[in-house]
């Protein structure tokens, strides 16, 4: 960053380029932003936004798009699947005119899903996962790049998620089971924790795990599938993984 300038009550952003080192405005800005947040970070600065009030303050000076809408954030939390999976969510969806056979599709598709908070720790749900730690996840609802995902398979995970809670990580590595339950307790009070059931992932040759990830819009495949690949869980591109696309032997 070079600099940020304001004139004609404009906002514009400069950076150096790299070949000549002169300045360069920048035509095009796409980041990704709450509209409650108006300042970002530049090489360990935080730099005041103008530009984003601006555009708020003075839509016709400039050309913006908010891809997707905003009124879809919400949509972008991982609560959402368990609002989906849980039926007592079910009014959210049946009062806006979802049917009950394509939220019965929508349930079968995103699988078990829970907001911890919501399940009482006496409930049988509760003691499920307690039990069955190899076969749940948790993950913060609002954490992105394979951060803040505690897998109940994985004792490493287990160990790094006492960590996150700052408890004991030695007694963590002697009683993973203990140890799970622990942190179960911890995410349900500090709230925004959902719990998800496994999903089993295809494993290649090469040692390979990947996750599949068609297209589909308005109910129909557009012809386009990528998968996630790594060689651990969580796939996760941030974690080392990569993106790969799947070509369909449909002669098989």
């Amino acid at each position: 960053l070079l600099g940020v300038a304001a004139e004609n009550g404009r906002t514009d952003v400069y950076v150096v380029d790299e070949d000549s080192g002169e300045p360069v405005k920048l035509d095009v800005i796409y980041r990704n932003i709450g509209l409650h947040d108006f300042t970002w970070q530049i090489a360990g600065e935080t730099v005041r936004a103008d530009m984003l009030a601006d555009m708020i303050a003075q839509p016709d000076a400039y050309t913006c798009a908010i891809v997707p809408s905003a009124r879809q954030g919400w949509a972008g939390y991982k609560s959402f699947f368990a609002m989906i999976s849980d039926p007592s969510y079910e009014k959210v969806f049946t009062e806006r005119g979802m049917d009950m056979e394509s939220l019965e599709l929508a349930r079968e598709t995103v699988g078990w899903n829970r907001m911890l908070g919501d399940i009482e720790p006496e409930a049988a749900e509760a003691q499920t996962i307690v039990e069955a730690a190899d076969r749940f996840v948790i993950k913060h609802i609002a954490g992105a790049g394979g951060a803040n995902v505690i897998l109940g398979w994985s004792p490493d995970s287990i160990v790094k998620g006492v960590a996150m809670f700052n408890g004991d990580t030695e007694q963590a590595k002697q009683h993973p089971h203990e140890a799970w339950q622990w942190v179960l307790g911890q995410a349900r009070e500090a709230g925004g924790w959902v719990a998800q059931e496994k999903v089993d992932s295809v494993q290649l040759e090469d040692g390979r795990v990947i996750d599949v990830n068609p297209y589909i819009i308005q109910g129909r495949s557009q012809g386009q599938t990528l998968c996630r690949a790594g060689m651990s869980h969580p796939i996760n591109i941030k974690q080392g993984g990569g993106v790969m696309p799947i070509a369909w032997n449909t002669a098989a």
